[in-house]
């Protein structure tokens, strides 16, 4: 078991908890969880617990949010998850019928209005904070929650307007002012975000995420010197904190020499971002270091592929000695890179011979073979996903899909199981040098922005990548191409939230598309 700070306090605490549980002491046994939390927070599992508990005495918000804690690091916790969403609709009912007995109770509106945002009900969300304004218009302090229900309905200049409100207020509310940034980002305005950022660090001179966002901000303008430098805050943020490596060998940034040194380079982040970021690898090797590839185990494989001088490592054992470590993030700014077009080409990946052996051979087809990603995450993800109905449009004749995810997306097995030209492949795919042999074989993948379309990239394939209006700093501001793959063509929604209007043009494409 590696080192837990406190422990032997946090077990008595955590005991007694159960002990007055048991006894029916149910706010004691709550209290006695919140003290071994003060201990230790980033003991997830005990905010499960004190959710349960806190669902128990009636607590909505509280309870809503130590789930939304425990989720974000056990986002697979499908019962946890239904436990959230059933514990959103017991909250809007309570508050639906205290509403029912006194509907100009501005707190209850707000309440309600509060839960149902979370809850992803965001016009329902933003008619409560509406109302509640109107009881009170004194009450300034809902333009933040309404610049957030607005943006959750793609109506961004509205919820700048609301912003700016409430910054007139409060000027120095780090939150609103972080959120603003965030606003004038999807608005493609990149210029007055980051002064907009500016203008937060005039209050708190090292706030890591304004910094990171400026970090974006300076990737979607062109300035990737500046960017990188910037980006290295990351790892102050409440997102990254827990990503860091526990190595105790100098963390190298390219201000020493790696020659004759053992490197240790690392997955930092999602799968996306290692695949787009193991470009630079070789480039390690190439400065005369020997190289150690710390990878979740379901890039092992693949990754034998960059070549030569590089030892793969699976995540989660003993680190082995090293003299040096980089994240893999951090690689251009270690490598002096200042755009992307000073990366090594594509493709650098390569998939396996063996594994395409192995591979079951697909069917001979007169039209083409198009892999299909419609979804990021099984649980859905309302700014990259669509559903699956909405591809409806590209399933033409001429054309045999596959599904390149293994999750659906509970919403979509019905339509799925409706479309027998778009035949599942989970059985065959193990790891991601299975997905890369696959993809060898298909004449096209078309994807959201997700991992397999990095995939397609590095292997050099044809890949159409659909992405929302705003986008996100990797993939510029305009334009169909991308310096980071030469084989991407890029599918930007024409307005915020309109699916089909991108689909629409995918299907165009192929209509005219001739491979190749």
């Amino acid at each position: 078991m590696s080192h837990i700070d406190g422990l032997e306090q946090i077990i008595a605490l955590v005991g007694r908890s159960a002990s007055l549980r048991q006894e029916g002491r149910t706010e004691a046994a709550l209290g006695c969880l919140q003290q071994a939390l003060a201990v230790n927070p980033r003991l997830y599992p005990l905010h499960l617990n004190c959710a349960r508990l806190m669902a128990e005495l009636g607590c909505y918000e509280e309870a809503i949010a130590a789930y939304g804690r425990y989720l974000r690091d056990a986002p697979d916790d499908g019962e946890a998850a239904a436990q959230c969403r059933q514990l959103q609709q017991e909250a809007e009912e309570h508050y639906g019928t205290l509403l029912e007995i006194d509907r100009d109770n501005v707190d209850f509106h707000v309440l309600r209005g509060n839960i149902r945002l979370g809850a992803g009900r965001a016009a329902a969300a933003l008619a409560d904070f509406d109302q509640a304004r109107r009881l009170d218009p004194r009450c300034w302090g809902l333009e933040a929650r309404r610049g957030a229900a607005l943006v959750a309905l793609y109506r961004h200049e509205e919820a700048l307007a609301a912003l700016d409100r409430a910054l007139e207020r409060e000027p120095g509310n780090l939150q609103v002012r972080l959120q603003r940034g965030r606003v004038l980002q999807a608005l493609g305005r990149w210029e007055a975000a980051f002064a907009s950022y500016e203008q937060l660090l005039c209050f708190h001179l090292d706030h890591p995420e304004a910094l990171v966002e400026q970090a974006h901000c300076c990737f979607a303008l062109g300035r990737w010197r500046e960017g990188w430098q910037r980006y290295e805050w990351r790892w102050e943020t409440r997102q990254m904190a827990d990503a860091w490596l526990p190595s105790t060998a100098p963390l190298w940034l390219g201000r020493q020499s790696p020659e004759e040194q053992t490197v240790l380079l690392w997955a930092e982040q999602g799968l996306g971002d290692t695949l787009q970021f193991l470009r630079y690898v070789p480039r390690v090797a190439a400065l005369g270091a020997r190289v150690l590839l710390l990878l979740p185990p379901s890039l092992a494989a693949l990754a034998a592929s960059l070549g030569p001088g590089i030892e793969i490592l699976p995540m989660g054992g003993d680190l082995p000695p090293h003299d040096l470590h980089c994240p893999l993030l951090s690689l251009p700014l270690a490598l002096g890179l200042c755009r992307p077009e000073e990366g090594p080409g594509t493709p650098y990946l390569r998939a396996s011979p063996e594994r395409a052996a192995r591979m079951p051979v697909l069917p001979a087809f007169q039209g083409r073979r198009i892999g299909l990603v419609w979804s990021a995450k099984a649980d859905g993800d309302a700014g990259r996903n669509l559903a699956l109905a909405q591809l409806q449009p590209l399933l033409g004749p001429g054309r045999r899909f596959y599904c390149l995810q293994q999750m659906i997306p509970a919403a979509d097995q019905e339509a799925l199981a409706a479309l027998p030209q778009l035949q599942r492949v989970d059985e065959w795919l193990e790891d991601w040098a299975d997905t890369a042999a696959l993809v060898q074989q298909l004449d096209l993948v078309i994807s959201v922005d997700t991992a397999v379309a990095h995939l397609a990239g590095a292997l050099g394939r044809p890949c159409w990548l659909l992405l929302q209006h705003g986008g996100e700093w990797r993939w510029g501001r305009q334009g169909a191409a991308t310096p980071w793959y030469a084989s991407l063509r890029l599918f930007r929604q024409p307005a915020w939230g309109d699916w089909d209007g991108a689909v629409a043009q995918v299907a165009a494409a192929l209509a005219d598309w001739r491979g190749g």
